[in-house]
């Protein structure tokens, strides 16, 4: 079933290989129109940024890397930047430094303890069950260092909805599976800008014991 989801998305993103707009590929759309690449900046891409962190030298990885938006700014920070996509053709359109890999979440080619900062943004609502999501939570910090810092971002929660090809999740279910992994942990509202696109959240994982 997971490889099956996997592979649906997969179609999906790889259809989209004649798009132009970046925006338009990566779904930042309303009423059936692109948003404006300022608006997408002030309410999307800067606050990402700067909320993740990155230092000069930094190994970071980016999960659901897509096209590359946020490699391309990472790696104005730090050379050691790596992606990771199920699509080879949004890959193909990402002409930055980073490292990219072809995989699914649950599949990243790195060695424990080896990532300063992981980001994971707008990709867990694509995932087939809560069940695969704390599967590749657990892989992702099981190859992030004991300093560093997740952050899984642009959660869709509790919102009531029909049909929807996205995965819904539960803030209980994710508190109490956060706690049961015993690392600090943020959930927080997304900026005033970005709920007027749609109403998301983020969670920033610590593996700093200092922050317990």
């Amino acid at each position: 079933m997971v490889d099956d989801h996997i592979e649906m998305w997969k179609s999906h993103w790889n259809s989209k290989r004649d798009m132009t707009d970046p925006l338009e590929i990566n779904g930042y759309c309303m009423n059936g129109k692109s948003i404006q690449h300022e608006i997408y900046t002030e309410a999307i891409l800067f606050p990402v940024i700067q909320q993740l962190g990155v230092r000069p030298g930094d190994k970071v990885l980016e999960v659901g890397c897509g096209t590359g938006m946020f490699l391309s700014e990472i790696e104005k920070i730090t050379p050691e930047v790596y992606g990771v996509d199920i699509s080879v053709e949004m890959l193909k359109k990402y002409s930055g430094k980073a490292r990219l890999h072809v995989c699914a979440a649950h599949e990243v080619p790195f060695s424990p303890k080896t990532m300063d900062r992981i980001l994971m943004y707008s990709v867990a609502h694509c995932f087939e069950s809560f069940e695969y999501f704390k599967k590749v939570i657990e892989t992702l910090l099981y190859i992030l260092k004991d300093e560093g810092f997740l952050f899984i971002g642009d959660i869709p929660m509790d919102i009531p909805t029909r049909n929807s090809k996205y995965l819904i999740y539960s803030k209980k279910d994710i508190m109490t599976f956060l706690e049961f992994k015993g690392f600090p942990f943020e959930l927080r509202a997304q900026n005033e800008k970005k709920r007027l696109l749609n109403e998301r959240y983020d969670i920033f994982v610590w593996k700093n014991i200092a922050r317990r």
